[in-house]
C-alpha cells in the first residue's frame, strides 16, 4: 500500500486496539482526512464488517477517494469487466435477475463492489439507466451488498424515482418524491406491497 501522503495517522495502534472491537462490525470515521485509520480498520475487517468515511474538507474527501480508487484498481476489478483493453461490460456485474416486470425493466440484484471499483466509487444501495450511464437501458440495479430486507425498500425507492424520471420529471424532483414515499413505507411497511404494485412490480 503506498504511503499516505495526505497526513500521518496518529495514535494509530491505540485507535485499532481500543475502537476495532468486532471484525465483522459498522464502523464510521467521522474525521476521514487521508484515510490512514480508515485504511488501517479495513485492513482488520472482515468482508462482512462496514466503514463509512466522513469529513467536511473537500481536499480530505478527494484524497480518500483517490486511494480508495487506487487500492480498487490494484484488487484487479477493473480486468474481471474488461476484454483486451475494452470498456467494462456492465452486464459482468449482474448477480441474478430478480425480476422483470411487465414494463420491460430488468430488476438485477448486482455486485455493488464491482460497480464501486468500476463505474462509480460512490454507488450504494441502488440505480437506474436515468440516473446512471453505465446502467443498460430499461434496467434497475440493487446492490447485492444490502441485507435482505433493506431491499424492497431501496427497490421502491428506485422503480418510483425511474417512472417519475421517464414521465420527464427532473432528478433532484423525482428523488425528493421517491425518498418520501420510501420514508412513508419505512415507518407503514404494510402499504409497502401496495406501492410496489403501483410501479408494475406484482
Amino acid at each position: 500500500m503506498e504511503a499516505n501522503t495526505y497526513h500521518t495517522p496518529v495514535l494509530l495502534q491505540e485507535v485499532l486496539f481500543y475502537l476495532l472491537t468486532a471484525r465483522n462490525g459498522f464502523y464510521v470515521d467521522g474525521t476521514l482526512g487521508g484515510g490512514g485509520h480508515a485504511e488501517a480498520i479495513l485492513e482488520q475487517l472482515e468482508l462482512t464488517g462496514k466503514l463509512i468515511g466522513i469529513d467536511l474538507d473537500d481536499d480530505a474527501l478527494e484524497a480518500a477517494d483517490k486511494q480508495e480508487a487506487a487500492e480498487r484498481k490494484r484488487a484487479g476489478d477493473v480486468k474481471k469487466l474488461t476484454k483486451g483493453g475494452n470498456l467494462p461490460d456492465p452486464a459482468k456485474v449482474h448477480v441474478r435477475l430478480w425480476k422483470k416486470l411487465e414494463t420491460n425493466i430488468s430488476v438485477w440484484i448486482i455486485d455493488g463492489r464491482l460497480v464501486r471499483s468500476v463505474f462509480d466509487i460512490d454507488f450504494t444501495e441502488g440505480g437506474h439507466d436515468y440516473v446512471y450511464e453505465f446502467v443498460p437501458q430499461n434496467e434497475v440495479w440493487i446492490d447485492n451488498d444490502l441485507e435482505e430486507a433493506e431491499r424492497p425498500y431501496v427497490l421502491l425507492h428506485e422503480l418510483h424515482e425511474r417512472n417519475l424520471m421517464a414521465k420527464g420529471w427532473s432528478y433532484s424532483k423525482a428523488h425528493e418524491d421517491s425518498s418520501k414515499i420510501e420514508y412513508h413505507c419505512r415507518h407503514h411497511p404494510n402499504e409497502l406491497h401496495a406501492e410496489l404494485a403501483k410501479e408494475g412490480w406484482e
